[in-house]
């Protein structure tokens, strides 16, 4: 946390240090999502992103360049934390917080954008309890076909075709969106998981028939 000294708001710095290939490509990702001007009220809005040398007492310290992207500050923190504390939200609340993160959604899919990480650890709470969509480190636009190649996302909210389907046939993001929101819809009511990973009997029920119930 920070403060912006042009207004004295408390602002958020997320800090990328020793950066590897994948760190600096999450990195750039980040930032291109802020490029594409994705203002919308349940998405986490970016304020800047640059680089800098870190200071110890007005000097160059340690000689190592880092990066970093200032964003709003989310008061309330993470969902999953919120969602932990209070056991489960009611189905009314779960809806109208739900519909929120379905409205960010859809206006990241409006660019042809895919988020390919959503969870309740990416979505935050601001001081009005108003839900906003964050970490785009994994989010990969799409084309006309929407086809998308690269195996990723957290195992609890991972759609099947992301363990079934072959690189060279793809998957569709914007439904692997969709299936991971079910998955965050489940948690805020039930305070637990679906599933933990592929190898779950309820997973490997829900790949062999998609119908059945869980």
């Amino acid at each position: 946390m920070a403060k912006d000294s042009s207004n004295n708001k408390t602002i958020v710095v997320k800090i990328f240090k020793d950066m590897s290939a994948d760190t600096q490509d999450s990195f750039k990702k980040e930032i291109a999502i802020a490029s594409e001007g994705l203002f919308h009220k349940n998405i986490v809005q970016l304020i800047g992103a640059g680089k800098d040398v870190i200071m110890k007492n007005g000097k160059p310290y340690g000689g190592a360049e880092v990066f970093y992207i200032v964003s709003e500050l989310c008061a309330n923190g993470e969902m999953f934390e919120y969602i932990q504390l209070a056991e489960g939200l009611p189905e009314r609340v779960s809806v109208g917080i739900f519909g929120q993160v379905v409205d960010a959604v859809a206006a990241v899919h409006a660019k042809s954008v895919a988020h390919r990480d959503i969870k309740l650890e990416n979505i935050f709470l601001d001081k009005n309890v108003c839900p906003k969509l964050a970490d785009f480190g994994m989010q990969k636009a799409f084309g006309q076909d929407k086809l998308l190649a690269t195996r990723c996302g957290t195992d609890q909210y991972m759609a099947p075709e992301l363990n079934t389907t072959g690189e060279q046939e793809g998957y569709d993001g914007t439904k692997v969106d969709v299936f991971a929101l079910g998955q965050v819809l489940y948690t805020m009511m039930f305070a637990n998981h679906a599933f933990w990973k592929s190898t779950d009997a309820h997973y490997k029920q829900f790949i062999s028939n998609p119908r059945a119930t869980m």
